[in-house]
């Protein structure tokens, strides 16, 4: 198969790459330069979101089978309409830049986000949840999966919109959580805790995440589906599970003000289960240890 991905040297790309390269044609569309490549992959680097780059490499687009879009950007400033406007260009109207260079589409996979859900009133939540987008990005989210929605009534073609929840493995960006707490500890760096300690998310490693992708397109899926691991963590849990590894530590833990809402949310991954038999296959506990090793010196 002949398949397109945008956004394909990141934290999720990468791994999704290394391991669809050898049974398929595939192309890579990035901003950014690849920081590992491979001699069987076609890498692109230009812009999705300005049109006249996009239509300048048509040629190299335009025999797409699968087109699986993971590109985003977390934008971080004091101007919600600029904001809002980027969040839009590079979700929405850069997908709609690329599908209009389809000829022979066959599916498209879409890497949403659980954030779109906002703060839910239950801590578990499956795919029938209110949406309530809380920030820019979970609007450019919600946005490109409306705009997806409609081009696959329009068009007749699958689409398969996976809403990932928090992401972690030896790629995450090293000013997430995770990164942060075990570069921390490893150094003896002391840590501030906002609030509790008891906010808590669904943390999914990022193979598991690859596999939810492979899953859905051999199974052609279309609709929604919720990827995660199916199991709450709170950050006290995190910082129990990392200590654990370096009872050595010597930093001061502080517990300082909140300055933003809580937040819980689980995903309820039983359709996924059903629909494309999505199992994760790793527990964070467990993977603590890795993440240690790899956690930057």
């Amino acid at each position: 198969m002949n398949i397109l991905i945008l956004g394909g040297t990141g934290e999720i790309g990468k791994p999704l790459v290394k391991k669809m390269r050898e049974n398929n044609n595939l192309t890579v569309v990035s901003r950014k330069p690849p920081d590992t490549s491979y001699k069987s992959v076609n890498y692109i680097q230009f812009d999705i979101r300005n049109k006249e780059e996009v239509d300048y490499n048509k040629n190299d687009l335009i025999d797409t089978d699968i087109l699986i879009n993971l590109a985003d950007e977390i934008i971080y400033s004091t101007n919600v309409l600029n904001d809002l406007n980027r969040a839009l260009s590079v979700s929405s109207e850069a997908t709609i830049n690329i599908l209009n260079c389809m000829e022979n589409l066959k599916q498209v996979v879409y890497s949403s986000s659980y954030s779109v859900y906002g703060n839910p009133e239950f801590r578990s939540v499956d795919e029938t949840a209110p949406i309530k987008p809380r920030n820019t990005y979970a609007i450019g989210k919600i946005t490109t999966e409306y705009a997806l929605g409609l081009y696959s009534t329009m068009v007749k073609i699958p689409v398969a919109i996976l809403r990932i929840s928090s992401v972690y493995g030896p790629n995450t960006p090293k000013n997430r959580l995770i990164p942060v707490l075990t570069h921390n500890i490893k150094k003896n760096i002391p840590i501030n805790i906002y609030g509790d300690g008891m906010d808590s998310r669904d943390y999914i490693h990022v193979e598991d995440v690859v596999d939810s992708i492979m899953m859905s397109i051999d199974m052609n899926y279309d609709g929604i589906l919720n990827i995660g691991s199916g199991k709450e963590t709170s950050i006290i849990n995190l910082l129990e599970f990392a200590l654990s590894l370096n009872s050595n530590y010597k930093g001061e833990i502080t517990y300082k003000e909140r300055k933003t809402d809580k937040l819980n949310i689980c995903l309820d991954i039983g359709k996924a289960n059903e629909k494309i038999y999505f199992k994760p296959k790793h527990d964070l506990k467990s993977d603590m240890k890795e993440l240690m090793k790899v956690s930057r010196n």
